[in-house]
């Protein structure tokens, strides 16, 4: 896929999810009790019982450009939900470091790094996303061998946390990013790593 293909693609489905976002009902009437729900500790034991079946289930039945793509699709739809539930977080206008960092530290208590940064006219191109304690790796056991990084969906995640707040906030000189996992801390390392790349 080229670059213009893959941006086209990246835009049109960052515009469903605006879409998504701007027409949610919640099921529960009161949001307030869906933000204290999503702020509690109970969301990663869940994710952690859960995620397992699901990275097993598509590594084994699917070809790997479509595990991965699927597994995306997971982080991507959970971005679309966080703003969904929290509008506010949305609105509030950020420079490129912050909606990649601001985020994950406040809501997954997670700090990211954005390491060999690449900067042209003054604006990051690519760098390399990395995080310890991952939210979906810091809880299971050792896995060896893994040919798709095991937090895959967490790039799907970042990608459309960034790409949904560009294109909702027209006033920021909207961007698009696209967001690879290239290791995963169940593969015998202690951090896990995300490529970025800019779609200009």
């Amino acid at each position: 896929m080229t670059e213009d293909q893959t941006k086209s693609l990246i835009e049109k489905l960052v515009l469903e999810d605006l879409a998504y976002i701007s027409n949610y009902k919640p099921v529960v009437k009161n949001r307030i009790s869906i933000q204290d729900f999503l702020k509690m500790s109970v969301i990663k034991p869940i994710a952690q019982n859960v995620y397992p079946q699901l990275y097993t289930d598509l590594i084994s039945r699917c070809e790997p450009d479509e595990a991965i793509r699927r597994l995306k699709n997971t982080g991507r739809r959970l971005a679309k939900y966080f703003y969904s539930v929290f509008p506010d977080i949305l609105k509030k206008p950020q420079k490129f470091d912050e909606i990649i960092l601001n985020v994950p530290k406040s809501h997954l208590h997670k700090n990211l790094q954005l390491k060999d940064k690449v900067i042209e006219n003054s604006r990051i191109q690519s760098c390399i996303i990395e995080i310890k304690n991952c939210f979906f790796c810091s809880g299971i056991d050792k896995i060896e061998d893994l040919d798709i990084p095991y937090c895959t969906a967490l790039a799907g995640f970042y990608e459309n946390l960034y790409n949904i707040k560009s294109l909702g906030n027209q006033n920021l000189n909207p961007r698009l990013i696209e967001v690879t996992s290239i290791s995963s801390a169940s593969d015998e390392r202690d951090l896990c790593e995300y490529k970025l790349i800019a779609i200009d």
